[in-house]
This record gives C-alpha cells, sequence and structure tokens, in this order.
C-alpha cells in the first residue's frame, strides 16, 4: 500500500525520463552530501589521532605500547587505524585545517558517489525514484550525525567500494571480484572491518542456501580473509576487533561511554548520546518504512516457495506452514494441498447465507466490554498466511468456513471486504 502511494505522488510529480532518473537522484543527493560534509572538528578524539599519525610519521612505524599515557607507557597500544590516523596529521592553525577538512569531505563524497551508481541503475530499472530518494535522503540525514573526521569514514568509503563490486559481479563482471581483496587491505588499516566479511559472509549463506556455490566468489572470499594479514601487526590487528566486542556488556564502563556501540533506542540527554533529534527522528523513519518492505520480502519469499518446482508444502497448522525441497532427504513426505479456491458464485453464497450476525445494543456493548466471539484458531491462521502470500483466491474458503463456525465474530466482515 505504501508503495502505490509513492508510485502515485512518482506519476503526479514533473519528474525526468526513466532513463535519466537515476542520474537526477544523484546528482540531488551528492550536493546534499557536499552540504553535510563540511563542519569545524569537534570530536573529542581527533587529538590522539593527529598525535598517533605524528608519532608514526616521526619514528617510521606504528607504536606497539602506549606511547602517549605515562603510568603505563608498557601497555599494548594497536593502531589498527594507523593509516587514517597518518593521513589526519597536520597543522592545528586555522589557516592550515582546510586540506584535512577537504580529505574527509572528498571521502564522503566518493562514497556517496560509488552508492550513487549502484542506486542509479537499480531506479532506471525498476526502482521508484521517489523511494529510492526518500529512502537516501532520510539515511544521509541519520548517518549525518557520524559525519565527523574520524577513522570510520572510511568504512563508508570501503562499504560503498564492496556493495558496488557485489552488484557489478552480480551482474556479470567476475573480474571485479579480485578487487575485494585490496579493499580488505585498505579497510583492516583504517578502521574494524567486520562489516565487510558481514556482508560477504550473507552472500555465500545465500549460495549454500541455493546450492549453487560459485568457486572464484569462495576463492575470492578466502583471499580477502589472507589480505587482511597485510597490516604491522599481523594476528594483533585481525583479533582487534573480536577483542573488543568483549567490551559490549552494559556494565562495562566502554559500552557505558563510547557513543558507537550505544543503541539508539537509549536515548540520554548526553549531547555526545541519542537523543530526539532529527537524527533520531530520521533514523526512526527508516526503521518504520522497513516494515512494508519486510512484509513485501515475505510475501515474495512465500510465492517463490509456494510456486517454485523445488518446494513443496508439506505440512501446516495454525502454528506454521513446512516448506521441504522435493530433491531433499524430506521429499518423500506427501504434499499438504491447499485448500481448494471457491468454484462458483453459488458455492459463495451457500457460505454466506450461513453467516449470521445479528447483534442487538447490549450484545455489542458487552462484545465491546468483554471481548467477543474468536475465529476457530487453526482456519484463521492459514487464512491469515495465504493473504499475506497474496493467495486471495485459497483463502477465502478457510475464511468463510471458520466465519460459519463463529458467526458473531466482526472482523470477519473486514477480511471478507
Amino acid at each position: 500500500m505504501l508503495a502505490a502511494v509513492f508510485t502515485k505522488i512518482s506519476e503526479a510529480l514533473p519528474l525526468p525520463p526513466r532513463g535519466a532518473q537515476g542520474r537526477w537522484l544523484v546528482a540531488v543527493l551528492m550536493v546534499a552530501t557536499a552540504l553535510l560534509a563540511f563542519r569545524s572538528i569537534d570530536d573529542l578524539d581527533y587529538g590522539i589521532h593527529v598525535g598517533t599519525g605524528r608519532w608514526i610519521l616521526q619514528n617510521g612505524r606504528v607504536p606497539s605500547t602506549d606511547p602517549f599515557t605515562w603510568s603505563i607507557p608498557e601497555h599494548v597500544y594497536i593502531a589498527i587505524t594507523g593509516a587514517f590516523r597518518s593521513s589526519s596529521r597536520g597543522s592545528t592553525r586555522d589557516w592550515t585545517i582546510w586540506p584535512v577538512l577537504l580529505r574527509f569531505a572528498l571521502v564522503l563524497l566518493t562514497a556517496a558517489a560509488l552508492v550513487g551508481s549502484v542506486v542509479a541503475r537499480k531506479v532506471d530499472v525498476k526502482v521508484d525514484v521517489v523511494i529510492a530518494g526518500v529512502c537516501g535522503l532520510l539515511a544521509l540525514v541519520a548517518a549525518e550525525v557520524r559525519f565527523a573526521v574520524r577513522p570510520e569514514l572510511f568504512t563508508y568509503l570501503f562499504l560503498a567500494l564492496l556493495m558496488l563490486a557485489l552488484d557489478l559481479w552480480r551482474n556479470g563482471s567476475r573480474r571485479v571480484l579480485l578487487v575485494i581483496p585490496l579493499i580488505c587491505i585498505g579497510w583492516i588499516n583504517t578502521h574494524i572491518y567486520i562489516l565487510g566479511f558481514i556482508i560477504l559472509g550473507a552472500h555465500l549463506i545465500e549460495q549454500v542456501y541455493r546450492r549453487t556455490i560459485d568457486k572464484g566468489f569462495l576463492g575470492v572470499c578466502l583471499l580477502a580473509a589472507a589480505a587482511l594479514f597485510v597490516n604491522p601487526y599481523g594476528l594483533d590487528a585481525v583479533m582487534e576487533p573480536l577483542r573488543l566486542f568483549t567490551r559490549m556488556s552494559k556494565d562495562n564502563i566502554f559500552a557505558q561511554h563510547i557513543t558507537e556501540v550505544a543503541s539508539p533506542l537509549t536515548l540520554d540527554d548526553n549531547p555526545r548520546r541519542y537523543g530526539l533529534t532529527v537524527h533520531f527522528g530520521a533514523w526512526a523513519s527508516l526503521l518504520v518504512l522497513a516494515v512494508p518492505a519486510i512484509v513485501a520480502l515475505y510475501v515474495h519469499l512465500v510465492n517463490y516457495l509456494l510456486s517454485s518446482n523445488n518446494w513443496t508444502v508439506v505440512y501446516y497448522d495454525s502454528v506454521g506452514v513446512v516448506f521441504v525441497r522435493k530433491e531433499g532427504p524430506n521429499g518423500h513426505l506427501p504434499i499438504a494441498s491447499l485448500p481448494l479456491p471457491i468454484q462458483s458464485e453459488q458455492e459463495q453464497w451457500a457460505y454466506l447465507k450461513r453467516i449470521e450476525i445479528r447483534p442487538s445494543v447490549i450484545d455489542s456493548f458487552s462484545r465491546w466490554l468483554l471481548g467477543g466471539e474468536e475465529l476457530p484458531l487453526e482456519k484463521e491462521q492459514i487464512e491469515a498466511f495465504l493473504l499475506k502470500a497474496g493467495r486471495w483466491a485459497e483463502a477465502e474458503r478457510p475464511l468463510l468456513e471458520a466465519a460459519v463456525e463463529a458467526p458473531n465474530f466482526w472482523e470477519t466482515l473486514n477480511n471478507l471486504g
């Protein structure tokens, strides 16, 4: 329903031709990114980044122990963001800080351009430009709170590069996969790399699910994992993100004071944390918009399984529906046929005539106060499943049967409507 509303808006707006809408949208988002990318440096961690970068350049190596805290000079110090820190080094004089800001604004704009190139192709093919534009602007506003001169800017860049490479690969370009290990080398030396491997892992899980494992892609993933060791600390840098995960407990002082690990759902008056701001509003709006997208994904998956020649329904009841792969070890199980559609208008009226709803004023008040008659659970659940799957014809019979068995359940009329 929400998608239909956006489609109506698209039809009413004086938009450019379909083939140019993607480029037009990317141009708008790039301008918005450019306006939000420049800001003063107000991040409390910038000093330690600059100091570490200066130390690295002066000593020609990365530190192995803490060079700044005089009380624990022997403490292990792993600067996995060494490349970022070296690039952020600069004078703090007002007239020379601009090159630093410009460099990192360009990182943001490059990441936005890479994401935009993927979005443009989607818009030109099948994605509504208004939906893409609204989601893009909301995402930009939600992310703006993290547009600071910090190492995570490089995660934006490498994440965008990875998504572009995977998109090109899925569209037939296999050589682009060789870029992924190079991305991982840059990632491990500038910020935490875990998100990239979550995405690669998701693609591998999809291939396992579809039983079409791409050996070339699997080899590139292994090569990407090996590429992580191209860093000054070796295994220690690879394991550092996993060590940091042990600090995510709510009782840990690290988790209590680091904004990046705070939940946006835990609002705080502290300006360094998350509060009721325009950024939170944009994030919450995206969360709400995700609900119909998840429902659409569910409907698409169910319809795929119902119409697929490789899967079949072997059981369903009021709790769930069981699909099995026909060629798998459960393929011998008997098929559980879905309800037959109503065959004629006469058959439909035979059910409708058996439904009686004649409440008096007192009956109506009693149902409102004490609750009303419920539908038979098994029939109600299977018709709800079929309705969500878009199988209107198959859903009609169990719905009518449930209405006959519970004639005073008023919600039946809404579903029939």
